[in-house]
């Protein structure tokens, strides 16, 4: 079952924010067979469906474009800075990872910190520290989509 530091890993995260150990023998709830998952699991299938890129084309394959927010961009890096007529708003976000979305509501004057952060994401893996064995299978990319979402004003 996933090798022994991996394990440690699910056992800590897991008691850390649940405040119980996990059953991994005989589990029961939703969040003991996702920590399984995560330890037994090899399969290309979940890379596909993990990485933000490829579970778009496996969607649009099983149920249509029009299941799927279509990509401004994706490739390996942002592309050149003449390239970048994208409708605002949208989105730039890698295909590795969670949570680290930029958003662009107006059109955006200094863009190098745009660029050094989505270079720092794609050198970095995700996934590891959590023993997420899919993410390290994915292959790196930006990802441009337009902005789908309402916007909402911050609460000070």
């Amino acid at each position: 079952m996933g090798d022994r530091l991996d394990r440690l890993k699910v056992l800590y995260h897991y008691l850390r924010k649940v405040r119980r150990l996990p059953d991994l023998a005989q589990p029961r709830t939703f969040t003991e067979k996702v920590q399984v998952a995560k330890l037994t699991w090899r399969s290309p299938r979940m890379v596909a469906l993990a990485d933000k890129v490829e579970a778009k084309k496996v969607v649009t394959e099983l149920l249509g474009p029009d299941w799927v927010t279509p990509n401004l961009f994706a490739g390996p890096a942002l592309p050149e800075r003449a390239a970048r007529d994208w409708p605002v708003p949208y989105v730039i976000k890698c295909n590795h990872r969670s949570g680290h979305n930029i958003f662009i509501h107006d059109e955006v004057r200094d863009l190098l910190p745009i660029e050094r952060q989505i270079a720092s994401q794609l050198k970095r893996p995700y996934g590891g520290r959590l023993a997420e064995w899919v993410y390290s299978q994915i292959r790196p990319q930006v990802l441009v989509e337009p902005f789908i979402g309402g916007f909402t004003t911050p609460v000070d």
